[in-house]
């Protein structure tokens, strides 16, 4: 019979605990440990999901934390595992944008400090509802909305 995720754990610090009782020392504790679940008593996955079992037992020198790595002894399916992570797709660097420079700028629709105010400092009156929206070509009260204190 194949143990799943707890029972595997439970193995595994027992035999630490039973090892420590039986006189024996932390690394050698641990060896059993490793020694006492392969591959094929566990379920598929089980191997990566136990990559490490932490059990505090008690040794004849005192209360010792065992830290058993590995427990399933190569065990894992890797990539084939469910859950497994998967690499990423290559990475393409994005092509360079051109940012115009100098005079450059200005042909892509902006103003110049120098070429007078813009059509709100003249006098027009803002408009709530979008930039676009011209009050010589939009028919009064046609979702325009002007703000307290304007014309």
């Amino acid at each position: 019979m194949s143990c799943d995720v707890p029972e595997a754990t439970v193995l595994v610090a027992d035999t630490v605990c039973e090892a420590a009782r039986d006189g024996r020392r932390l690394a050698e504790a641990i060896e059993q440990a490793r020694a006492v679940l392969g591959p094929e008593d566990v379920l598929p996955g089980v191997a990566d999901v136990v990559t490490e079992v932490h059990v505090e037992a008690v040794f004849d020198d005192g209360s010792r934390l065992a830290v058993v790595t590995d427990p399933i002894g190569g065990g894992g399916r890797g990539g084939d595992a469910p859950g497994a992570l998967l690499p990423a797709p290559q990475h393409t660097e994005p092509e360079p944008v051109e940012v115009p420079r100098g005079d450059d700028w200005r042909a892509a629709g902006s103003k110049s400090a120098g070429e007078g105010p813009s059509p709100r400092a003249r006098g027009r009156p803002a408009v709530v509802g979008g930039d676009d929206v011209d009050e010589r070509t939009t028919p009064a009260g046609a979702g325009t909305t002007r703000l307290p204190g304007t014309p």
